[in-house]
């Protein structure tokens, strides 16, 4: 049986847009369902009350049953998918042209970000939807 997925979204989103693109990378459909953050509709009950008790957005229903967190998803999808990335530099030909800062990075976080910018330089995308 095949996972269904629905993210509930605001264009704005970073994180929903990460979401978005990490589903693509994982070649699973999924239902977009845009959500008028602006307005302040996930501060009524109702949207409480079917989509998140905690009013945050994104949110990813993965059968039916809705998640929150965004990193902790990304991580979820790329275990199951098998798109953790590389484990060593010579498994990654582009990994020294990954982002660096004055801090090293460190944290499970950190190794998405890398992760994902280093699948997105090696394998072609389709555009975010």
């Amino acid at each position: 049986m095949m996972t269904h997925y629905r993210l509930h979204y605001f264009p704005e989103s970073g994180n929903a847009w990460k979401l978005a693109q990490m589903l693509t990378l994982c070649e699973q459909p999924f239902d977009l369902v845009w959500t008028d953050f602006a307005s302040g509709v996930t501060f009524t009950r109702e949207w409480r009350a079917q989509v998140n008790a905690m009013g945050e957005i994104p949110v990813l229903e993965i059968d039916g049953v809705g998640f929150t967190q965004t990193a902790p998803l990304l991580l979820r999808l790329a275990r199951s998918y098998d798109r953790m990335g590389p484990r060593t530099p010579e498994e990654a030909p582009n990994a020294g042209n990954a982002p660096s800062s004055q801090r090293p990075r460190t944290g499970i976080l950190s190794r998405i970000y890398i992760y994902i910018y280093i699948y997105m330089h090696t394998h072609s995308l389709p555009p975010y939807v």
